[in-house]
């Protein structure tokens, strides 16, 4: 994840690295699919799912688990609250 990145071209260095693998699997789990067997589309539900999950999220320190805090280190919760996500329909 970057903050406050600006526009420049060129590589720039995250200002935080994330293990998505115990973010998501609670999903996979839920959805009875494995990382090696999820279509496109079947894994942006999962984003999708999990992002509207952390932008309800109200108390961080009771409902988020240890590996998720990064999200309120980094200012990202804070950006999404109250957030939702919408999907591009299909003309």
């Amino acid at each position: 994840m970057w903050k406050n990145a600006n526009s420049s071209p060129g590589i720039v260095e995250p200002d935080y690295e994330v293990d998505a693998r115990p973010v998501f699997q609670p999903y996979f789990d839920a959805a009875r699919l494995t990382k090696e067997r999820i279509d496109p589309f079947a894994f942006e539900m999962i984003v999708a799912s999990w992002l509207n999950n952390l932008a309800l999220v109200r108390d961080p320190i009771a409902e988020l688990p240890e590996h998720e805090m990064i999200f309120v280190e980094s200012g990202f919760l804070e950006t999404i609250q109250a957030g939702k996500v919408e999907h591009e329909v299909a003309v």
